[in-house]
């Protein structure tokens, strides 16, 4: 599992409207943050994976398909640092987002990802 803390709370929908140059920097801040997540300790994935994204949020909880955005992030993320060989299929079968209270003073999302 890793542990990423959210910089910022993106819903898919005002990121999509977006000028390219905000879009880059809230790229560039979840870029950082998931590279301090993967200093603590990864493993790269070899083989097929499917993916659970466990957002858990403080303030007004977004809707499980407006973390799209962030997650896609993450997730190219995770293959530019070499987590992933790629993000497509047949590497990354499929995942889940799911969203939930935050009981910490922070947003964070738990990702895993197991062997198909």
């Amino acid at each position: 599992m890793i542990t990423v803390i959210i910089p910022k709370k993106v819903s898919l929908n005002p990121y999509l409207r977006s000028h390219w140059a905000k879009q880059q920097e809230i790229k560039a801040m979840f870029h950082l943050a998931v590279k301090h997540a993967l200093e603590a300790n990864f493993e790269p994935y070899r083989g097929q994976v499917r993916s659970t994204y466990n957002y858990y949020l403080k303030g007004k909880l977004l809707d499980w398909d407006n973390t799209t955005a962030m997650t896609k992030i993450i997730q190219d993320t995770l293959v530019r640092e070499g987590v992933f060989e790629d993000d497509r299929n047949p590497f990354i079968l499929g995942g889940t987002q799911n969203v939930y209270k935050s009981k910490e003073n922070f947003d964070y999302v738990e990702i895993i990802h197991e062997y198909v």
